[in-house]
């Protein structure tokens, strides 16, 4: 296991909100963890990760099997600092509070996944209304979301 990067007592989170075109038509990639949920891909930072971007690669290579030659990345200005996201009391991130760094990717054309069954259950690729919908679940995911759509527009 991987050995988190606890400075400061919080957890930092990077998230993607990953898209690619198709003709005049946008698609948005989600992830559907072992548990069930829905999210926007990405994770933790680890202490070995360089810095934020280093984790956000590393994450989509290890649960989507991109590489940086498969996408465009950009941070978003925003991040935003979440209590308790963590309820298993057997985890190390329990009651650590988690401060979520949202980055655009821009997948240039069409990539194959690989995704790792004991991280990933799935991964679709939704237009923008479906692909909110199935983040209805989970209101801090379906918040990156939006904020995600927002700096597209800009």
């Amino acid at each position: 296991m991987a050995n988190l990067d606890l400075s400061d007592g919080k957890m930092k989170n990077v998230r993607a909100v990953i898209w690619r075109d198709e003709g005049d038509k946008r698609f948005f990639l989600i992830t559907q963890e072992r548990g069930g949920g829905f999210t926007i891909p990405g994770g933790c930072k680890d202490l070995e990760d360089k810095d934020l971007e280093g984790a956000l690669e590393r994450e989509l290579c290890e649960e989507l099997g991109l590489s940086s030659k498969d996408y465009v990345m950009s941070r978003i200005d925003w991040e935003k600092e979440y209590e308790n996201l963590y309820r298993n009391p057997k985890s190390e991130r329990y009651q650590k509070n988690t401060i979520i760094y949202p980055f655009l990717v821009h997948v240039k054309g069409s990539v194959s996944l690989t995704l790792p069954p004991d991280e990933i259950r799935g991964a679709i690729w939704l237009e923008e209304q479906e692909a909110r919908r199935m983040l209805d679940d989970i209101p801090h995911m379906k918040e990156i979301f939006e904020i995600g759509l927002k700096a597209l527009e800009n």
